[in-house]
């Protein structure tokens, strides 16, 4: 992926884009998020200062990791994901698993499906603009502040275009119904995961062949020994954690 002159991690909060930063820095918001710790394996809190990254992303995608961590005594996945401009990279972590707390039952985030659904329909080699957001509900719009709910949403555009989703409840599997009257989502899971490591990583490392002029090293998907074929026959926890890599 080339050597960059500036390189920033950002994440999701609330519909907004943040970056990490010291205590002191003017302006940072201070919020509380659960870590684990695997010395422990207790989830213990951690203070993180945020600023709030306006204007969206802008850059062309070069790469898309799966990366593992723990909520709880639970794996969960996140994509990052490497926007590059002007030697620079930004590198936005986007949950692409979470837990249900009620019922331990696995979930796509939002942001997730609204990010991997639209990729193929973006050409890798040219820029796209990401933002996010947050807005009211057509049906609590007039209730009072206090009463209103909110939804949020994640948008690409590319060449002044809003890229469009290509995958929709029409082509994805669909949910498993479960004697208990709740829902599977393990096989819709496991195909948008395999959507991103095995196709969009193949494009994108031709789009980076196409950009670079040369042969790159494949660095858009897990590494080969996490390399996950096109089937059906998944389970979210196929993949090792890091510390179980040899």
């Amino acid at each position: 992926m080339g050597t960059y002159e500036k390189l920033e991690k950002l994440y999701i909060y609330d519909g907004k884009i943040t970056k990490r930063v010291d205590e002191n820095t003017p302006g940072a918001n201070r919020r509380v998020i659960k870590k684990y710790n695997s010395e422990t394996r207790r989830e213990e809190e951690k203070i993180v200062y945020e600023l709030y990254v306006t204007g969206g992303i802008r850059g062309i995608i070069s790469g898309i990791m799966l990366k593992v961590f723990r909520i709880g005594d639970k794996d969960a996945f996140c994509w990052d994901v490497y926007f590059e401009e002007n030697n620079a990279t930004n590198i936005l972590s986007i949950p692409f698993t979470r837990y249900n707390k009620e019922d331990g039952s696995i979930y796509e985030d939002r942001h997730s499906h609204q990010f991997v659904t639209r990729l193929p329909n973006v050409d890798f080699t040219k820029k796209v603009f990401l933002e996010l957001g947050k807005s009211v509900t057509r049906e609590t719009k007039d209730a009072p502040e206090s009463e209103r709910e909110f939804y949020f949403w994640l948008k690409i555009y590319q060449e002044g275009n809003l890229i469009l989703p290509y995958y929709n409840r029409d082509n994805l599997p669909r949910y498993t119904e479960l004697p208990n009257g709740k829902y599977d989502k393990n096989e819709q899971i496991n195909f948008i995961r395999n959507v991103v490591l095995v196709d969009i990583a193949e494009k994108i490392d031709e789009a980076q062949k196409i950009i670079s002029g040369r042969e790159v090293d494949k660095h858009c998907n897990a590494p080969k020994d996490q390399f996950i074929p096109t089937n059906n026959n998944l389970t979210v926890g196929d993949i090792p954690r890091k510390e179980e890599k040899k």
